[in-house]
Formats: structure tokens, C-alpha cells, sequence
């Protein structure tokens, strides 16, 4: 630290009030502005976390909607099977005799009162 000598000069800084005004009000506006960023940005954190739960809510809903396409799909089968099983016996019937019964007697047996001979 250098002392100036007591037989030194005294020097003085010149400042006009208008500088000093112009400083003061650049600070107040750069006060200013810091207070509404910080608002911003505490509004975007809060929209941040909303947009997270709601992605999460999405999320689940999608899930909900693909359980419930999957029970649509198998309930059609179902119906489809219960559809195909009510005509079952009757299918049945006509496969076997279709592949079990000879040919010939699925004809006309003639009997005592036939005119046709």
C-alpha cells in the first residue's frame, strides 16, 4: 500500500450527478429484470413438473387404451368361437357322414310299394 506524502496534493474525482443518476437507474433495471427472470423461471420449473405429470397421465391412459383395444380383440375372437361352437353339432353331423358313411346307402332303398323297377 503506497501513502501519499502530507505534502502531497489532493486529488479529486470529478462525477456529474447525471452519470451517477444514469448508474443508479442502469442498476434498478438490471434489479428489475433479474426479479422477472427469476419469475420466469420458477413459472417455466412449475410448468416443467405439470408437463411431467401429464406426460405420466399420458402414459397411462395410452396403457389403458391398448388393455382395452387387446379385451376388444379377444372378446370378437370369443364371439367368433362361441359363433363357430353353436354350429358345431351340426357341422359334426355332416362331416361324419360325409367321411364315414359309404356312398351307396345314403341312396334311395327301394321298397314293397316302388312302382319304378
Amino acid at each position: 500500500m503506497f501513502l501519499p506524502s502530507s505534502n502531497a496534493r489532493v486529488r479529486t474525482l470529478n462525477i456529474s450527478r447525471s452519470l451517477i443518476a444514469s448508474i443508479l437507474l442502469g442498476l434498478a433495471g438490471v434489479l428489475v429484470l433479474s426479479v422477472y427472470f427469476v419469475c420466469k423461471y420458477n413459472d417455466v420449473k412449475g410448468q416443467v413438473r405439470e408437463l411431467q405429470s401429464m406426460r405420466e397421465e399420458l402414459m397411462q391412459q395410452k396403457i389403458q387404451v391398448q388393455n382395452y383395444a387387446l379385451n376388444l380383440i379377444d372378446y370378437k375372437r370369443q364371439m367368433f368361437l362361441i359363433h363357430l361352437l353353436k354350429d358345431l353339432p351340426t357341422t359334426l353331423f355332416v362331416r361324419y357322414l360325409l367321411i364315414q358313411v359309404p356312398a351307396y346307402t345314403l341312396r334311395r332303398i327301394p321298397n314293397e310299394t316302388d312302382t319304378r323297377r
